[in-house]
């Protein structure tokens, strides 16, 4: 009997040989986007002149496809573009906040499909380039600011002014520095030979005697971050402590050099919250990956069914720790 009997004989090759192409071109137009969302150096304003050009090849009729991206007042569109009654649409919004959006026209009426004209997949491949497109606008601000943050750090870091104390076992004050007076109000004879000790706060009490225990062990220096309470409030202060021995290795003395770090420790606080805010894009880009995956293998499915060799190798999942399942 001849094999060909057994042949797995699609129910109507035309129709799948359709699907499949319009299954090809969105995943090529969503590697195009991903490709130049990559790039390095080009601007917000060419990633979104480029990626309307892209979009007209994605959809059923090239040919009489026109787009247009609206951001924030500005439009991007293709030499072609005319508003028509035929449209496809989807928002775009950085930080919750709508601000423009990514728009399909078809220049002249065709067959009715799942959405006017437009088929149920292209609505899906709209929706999936305004998340990409989204978090390219929330990862370019996010990095703007991280930017700008690491810079102020950096100044923050270089330009303190250091606090310096030097006090008795008994905690009575040898030397301080007029920067210290300064900080928590008190004059130069307020403190010499008087025990002073700043309040510091309730959630650093036990981070700081622990610290302070390490004095009394080789090598005899301690650094502690706390906060203390000062003449203009809770401010974070960093200390390196070191302890000065006599000559039977007992300590005598205690220098502590001091910096308001206060500022510093707001950006830090701010960069670890962009770096939080990074980490959650990710995962959008992630879903991004998973949805060409799944194109991948719808196209790999639809070969089959034409009893062609598929196209691509055996696509996997990423995990939200960047890992393939």
């Amino acid at each position: 009997m001849p094999s060909r009997l057994f042949e797995k004989k699609p129910a109507d090759e035309k129709k799948v040989k359709k699907k499949l192409q319009e299954r090809i071109k969105e995943l090529q137009c969503l590697y195009q986007i991903a490709n130049l969302s990559e790039e390095s150096g080009i601007s917000k304003d060419v990633f979104l002149q480029k990626t309307v050009e892209i979009l007209p090849q994605a959809w059923q009729y090239p040919e009489i496809t026109c787009a247009r991206i609206i951001l924030n007042n500005k439009t991007y569109k293709t030499s072609n573009f005319k508003e028509t009654a035929w449209s496809q649409k989807a928002d775009l919004s950085t930080h919750n906040d709508k601000n423009g959006s990514i728009e399909i026209y078809y220049l002249k009426e065709e067959p009715p499909a799942d959405e006017g004209p437009f088929l149920k997949e292209e609505r899906e491949l709209i929706n999936t380039i305004a998340k990409n497109i989204n978090t390219y606008l929330s990862r370019k601000q996010i990095e703007q600011e991280k930017s700008a943050s690491e810079e102020n750090y950096r100044l923050l870091v270089e330009n303190q002014t250091d606090l310096v104390v030097k006090v008795d076992t008994k905690g009575r004050f040898l030397f301080v520095s007029p920067s210290y007076c300064e900080l928590f109000g008190k004059t130069r004879e307020e403190l010499l030979g008087q025990v002073f000790m700043p309040l510091v706060h309730e959630e650093d009490k036990e981070s700081t005697a622990k610290a302070m225990k390490k004095l009394y062990q080789p090598p005899h220096a301690v650094y502690i971050e706390q906060r203390a309470y000062t003449k203009d409030g809770w401010i974070w202060l960093a200390w390196n402590d070191t302890a000065v021995l006599d000559d039977e290795e007992n300590i005598k003395e205690i220098i502590g050099v001091g910096r308001d770090i206060n500022d510093q420790k707001m950006a830090e606080l701010e960069l670890q919250d962009k770096m939080h805010e990074l980490e959650k894009l990710n995962k959008v880009m992630i879903g991004r990956e998973n949805k060409m995956i799944e194109l991948k293998k719808e196209v790999n499915e639809l070969l089959q069914q034409l009893n062609q060799p598929v196209k691509y190798n055996a696509p996997e999942v990423i995990d939200s720790n960047n890992k393939k399942l």
